[in-house]
């Protein structure tokens, strides 16, 4: 049984990721987005939408990495299910915005770019595939090797078809963003997966903020610029200080201001 409640065959779960033939991983990845994509409808019922963007940050944006570390999601039979789960992030933060304007394309990608670039820091599940596969098999590998002294005995079987994913992986990244090649060899892989993923992500959210950032109008980048410089006011959580609690309405407008939404 999967995670909407639906059963499939072909294959097994393991530590929360799926092994088996192509249909049951799909079957599977698209079962824990129709289960997340069911917690983000109930979202919206919720009557602080600070709250709310708390939790698309923090929990539901992250909600399929652990599958990513662990099963190549950017494989052309599971891009479409990412894609989907990132429409449907992006329709809640614009949710949060819907008094405030059209939510346009522009107003997308800053969605998925990082507070500290002007963005609204929610992850991208799409974005984010080939980095957390990668991360994930380079940092179990080098302690595999340890176990093992040496690669040796990581090849053969499964470990060949690893092996292939991860380089095609990186290649992808690296043919998109060509720096990603002399920071892999610069990072320590005795860093814990999530780390180098971050270490990872963080190049390509530069390179990506460039290409947009050239292509904005004066007016659009002087606004993203100021966001950037103010990244804390859509990441801090009340936690009870009213000093940090935003009204909706308060919120609302620094969205739409961060978002580029007239």
């Amino acid at each position: 049984e999967l995670a909407d409640g639906t059963v499939a065959s072909g294959g097994v779960k393991v530590v929360g990721a799926p092994i088996g033939t192509d249909d049951f991983v799909a079957a599977f990845l698209e079962a824990a987005v129709n289960d997340a994509t069911e917690g983000l409808r109930r979202l919206s019922h919720m009557p602080k939408r600070q709250h709310r963007l708390a939790l698309v940050q923090q929990s539901f944006a992250k909600r399929l990495n652990h599958i990513q570390r662990l099963v190549p999601t950017n494989a052309p039979h599971l891009t479409g299910h990412l894609r989907q789960y990132d429409d449907r992030l992006a329709a809640a933060a614009a949710d949060l915005v819907i008094d405030r304007g059209v939510f346009h394309e522009q107003a997308r990608v800053l969605t998925f770019l990082p507070a500290g670039l002007g963005g609204l820091g929610i992850e991208s599940s799409l974005a984010r595939a080939d980095a957390a596969y990668l991360s994930s098999y380079l940092s179990a590998t080098t302690r595999l090797e340890a176990i093992h002294g040496g690669p040796a005995n990581l090849h053969g079987g499964a470990a060949t078809v690893a092996f292939g994913q991860a380089a095609s992986a990186r290649q992808r990244l690296v043919a998109a963003h060509p720096r990603v090649d002399q920071l892999l060899g610069r990072i320590s892989m005795a860093d814990a997966p999530r780390r180098v993923q971050s270490k990872i992500m963080n190049l390509v959210h530069a390179d990506d903020y460039d290409s947009f950032f050239a292509k904005l109008s004066p007016r659009d980048a002087a606004t993203v610029a100021q966001a950037a410089a103010n990244p804390y006011v859509v990441t801090i959580v009340p936690n009870g200080d009213p000093s940090l609690d935003l009204s909706n309405a308060q919120l609302a407008t620094t969205i739409a201001r961060r978002l580029c939404i007239p």
